[in-house]
């Protein structure tokens, strides 16, 4: 597949792009990035997507798709330096990279979601509208629309919502994950709970309640197991207090 690459993008010169990559919209690339195969960066929310309508008498006339889509992104998408984004994965419009993320293979990044500085996502991960995510994280698993991260986290399982009863128009309110935190892998996070700075959730577990800082939980239904003592946190609070700083 040939590369699509808006005229409204800013591309540095010393930017990697391999072949079959999609760039849509306002999308600004900064020095040292690496763009490996089959990455689509600037994709068109839905919102910017049901402008399409207005351009079907155009793709009745076989207009390329991807200038339909290059005509409908609005928002802004910026991929600042360093950034290694790896063949397959998809970025929607208003999204913000900042500088030395690296994004996984094949990763979902939905519209104006937030990377911090150095932070990872782990091959597969899906993150959702609205997320805004700190530096120097690690995450993996699924992250529910407007879900927040704080600074050097580790995040490997689902935040998602509560989703009683599907209400059109509805914004229900999402799990927020301070600084420091480590989230095993497959633990379900559920609904508008806190998660408490340093704390600790093992593997598999289910999450209904917010976490008090500095603890350690685990089970289904989750039970506190222990407590994190400041002093074997030093490094840590030394990396999120630089952090804080800028």
């Amino acid at each position: 597949m040939k590369n699509f690459i808006s005229a409204k993008s800013e591309i540095a010169k010393n930017t990697i792009i391999a072949e079959g990559v999609q760039i849509f919209g306002h999308v600004t690339i900064r020095s040292n990035v690496v763009i490996e195969p089959n990455v689509i960066i600037g994709h068109p929310s839905p919102t910017e997507q049901s402008q399409i309508r207005s351009y079907f008498s155009q793709m009745q006339q076989n207009l390329p798709y991807e200038e339909i889509y290059d005509s409908c992104v609005i928002s802004k998408t910026i991929i600042d330096e360093g950034v290694v984004i790896r063949s397959g994965s998809i970025i929607y419009s208003g999204t913000h990279i900042y500088k030395n993320a690296d994004i996984a293979h094949n990763c979902l990044i939905r519209e104006n979601a937030i990377i911090g500085i150095g932070t990872q996502i782990i091959t597969g991960t899906q993150i959702m509208a609205s997320v805004s995510i700190g530096h120097d994280c690690r995450i993996a698993g699924t992250l529910c629309n407007r879900t927040n991260v704080g600074n050097c986290t580790s995040m490997l399982g689902h935040a998602m919502h509560k989703c009683k009863m599907y209400i059109p128009g509805e914004i229900e309110l999402s799990p927020h994950f301070g600084n420091g935190v480590m989230v095993g892998r497959e633990v379900a996070i559920i609904g508008n709970v806190k998660i408490g700075d340093l704390s600790i959730i093992g593997a598999g577990s289910v999450v209904t309640k917010s976490i008090p800082e500095g603890t350690i939980w685990a089970g289904n239904p989750i039970i506190q197991i222990g407590s994190r003592k400041t002093s074997e946190c030093l490094e840590l609070i030394t990396r999120i207090k630089c952090y804080e700083k800028n």
